[in-house]
């Protein structure tokens, strides 16, 4: 879920199209959805516009990365529908409903499909390098491999729970932060109102940091500088969007049941599972967009060390009123009998302990791409040699070629251009000669090294909040750079020039970080040839690089 701030003002038809879509890039279809008929979508937006009662449009967008956003602050408010999101949180559905799956081939495909979602997320965030490296990764190395979902399979879908939900539940959850705008709760907070959310914090907090952390986080949230997920506009406003999502898809799933003629087919109890299983997924789409950001270098602030607290704070907020709901039979939860409340909260909360045995053996292999994504010495090494080794082999070479071009229609979308993307359209255009390919590719990469004792690593200059390395293209410019840097060694230490020789950026930065000390600053690698890369020079040469003493 991303929510994005704009100036409130009414918009015309023709502004609303050129602000949707200065969100999402020219090149991207977009179309706004039209009300005709009694399809599904209809039907949900009918109860949405019972509970919202204020302008909103929703428009589709296709050929874009796998990320739903809302702005809620205009007028109308806006939503975006996004295929692609809705593909692979169907695929991931898939994956984790799949009963066939052991354990360990559960992580390898959930390894492999997060790896691709971050992939896609990289390209718009403007990190193509990282991109096209985890793409790489994501390729299945062996006959191992989960097929993808497409929207037709997901249009094909029985009208039912598992229908609704997987469709409209995101798109109710955006719904849900125009609700929450356009309804904004009394302020301020009412004090019991606070207290709740307090003890909800504290009690997930306990369960997840044991002994004298659970102290330590408390303390560190209490000197925050900045926001983050567990701060109490920001729970309260994703609390609010969740339990209109829900109560709309309850209203909305009974509705289209009794249109298709199925009226007795509704189960409020497979709906809750449904809705469960849903909002654990989306955890999943949200991770991969944070690290996404994270590992194009959009601020450190994109890495919330508090998402997964805030994640089970509403987690149990939406067990207590599913509860809430079940026991009245969708009535006012007013005066509903505790103890169907409690019998209903103790069949959920089984309910997703069976779900989270599938969510345990995804999240083994989500979290692996999670850390290739931010932590660049535990990505692969020469994954392009792979590759190009992979697109001879008959099993595997047919899905990597699909694989791939769907990425590079992406990239061309997008109107990202790179020289990994170059690469990859030369191995799908000639497969039988990428060895070849990628043996032209290969590059000299010098890097400033320091020796000594007990000291055998790349050399980098501290700036403000981060030890950068320079890596240079051009012999002289690296010896120069090495003679000005040399006197600022402390004594017994030198420098000289490491040479690596690589196909692709991505390869040095990992070769380089699993050389630099496991216990280091942040690191910035900037590459000769690169804005980042003048852009650092450029600070030395007016002194703005370095930290005030």
């Amino acid at each position: 879920m991303t929510t994005r701030r704009t100036d409130h003002r009414m918009l015309d038809d023709t502004v609303l199209d050129h602000v949707v879509r200065s969100q999402v890039g020219a090149a991207v279809r977009t179309w706004r959805h039209e009300r005709d008929g009694h399809s599904p979508m209809n039907v949900v937006l009918d109860v949405v516009d019972e509970v919202i009662g204020h302008p909103y449009a929703v428009y589709w967008v296709d050929g874009d990365v796998p990320e739903m956003f809302s702005l809620p602050g205009l007028d109308p408010s806006v939503v975006l529908f996004n295929t692609r999101y809705l593909e692979m949180i169907g695929h991931l559905r898939g994956i984790v409903t799949a009963r066939h799956l052991s354990p360990e081939l559960m992580a390898e495909v959930a390894e492999q499909v997060s790896l691709r979602i971050i992939a896609e997320l990289a390209l718009r965030y403007g990190d193509p390098g990282l991109a096209c490296h985890l793409l790489v990764e994501s390729l299945p190395a062996s006959t191992t491999y989960y097929a993808p979902v497409t929207l037709r399979d997901l249009e094909r879908t029985p009208i039912g729970h598992h229908y609704m939900a997987v469709w409209f539940y995101p798109l109710l959850h955006e719904l849900g932060h125009v609700h929450a705008v356009t309804h904004p709760p009394a302020r301020p907070e009412p004090a019991d109102a606070t207290e709740h959310l307090d003890r909800l914090i504290d009690g997930v907090t306990r369960k997840l940091f044991a002994g004298d952390l659970d102290g330590d986080v408390r303390e560190w949230r209490r000197r925050r500088s900045r926001r983050d997920s567990l701060d109490h506009g920001v729970l309260r406003e994703e609390l609010d969007a969740d339990m209109f999502s829900a109560q709309v898809l309850y209203t909305a799933t009974a509705r289209v049941l009794q249109r298709n003629g199925t009226p007795d087919a509704f189960r409020a109890d497979q709906l809750a599972g449904e809705i469960l299983l849903m909002f654990g997924l989306m955890q999943f789409m949200n991770s991969c967009v944070m690290v996404a950001r994270y590992g194009a270098r959009l601020g450190r602030d994109a890495i919330d060390a508090f998402n997964a607290v805030a994640h089970s704070v509403r987690l149990n907020a939406m067990i207590n009123f599913l509860s809430l709901h079940l026991a009245s039979g969708g009535r006012p939860v007013r005066g509903a009998d505790p103890e169907a409340v409690d019998e209903m909260h103790a069949a959920l909360l089984a309910m997703h302990a069976r779900m989270n045995e599938q969510f345990t053996a995804f999240e083994v292999g989500h979290m692996r791409a999670m850390r290739h994504s931010v932590l660049p010495e535990e990505r692969g090494l020469n994954v392009f040699d792979r590759l190009a080794e992979a697109f001879t082999h008959e099993a595997t070479a047919a899905v990597i070629r699909s694989e791939t071009e769907r990425f590079l229609d992406l990239a061309r979308t997008l109107d990202v251009e790179h020289p990994d993307l170059d690469l990859l359209a030369a191995f799908v255009a000639r497969p039988a000669d990428a060895a070849e390919t990628l043996g032209r590719q290969q590059r000299v990469f010098l890097v400033p090294w320091v020796t000594g004792e007990g000291v055998d690593q790349p050399f980098g200059l501290p700036t403000h909040d981060e030890l950068v390395v320079f890596v240079f293209a051009a012999q002289r410019a690296v010896e120069y750079f090495i003679e000005e840097c040399r006197p600022m060694l402390a004594p017994g230490l030198d420098l000289a020039v490491a040479a690596f020789v690589s196909p692709t950026n991505q390869n040095v930065i990992t070769l380089l970080f699993r050389r630099l000390p496991e216990h280091r600053p942040h690191i910035q690698v900037v590459f000769q040839g690169s804005d980042a890369f003048a852009e650092r020079i450029r600070q030395l040469d007016d002194g703005t690089f370095w930290p005030p003493e």
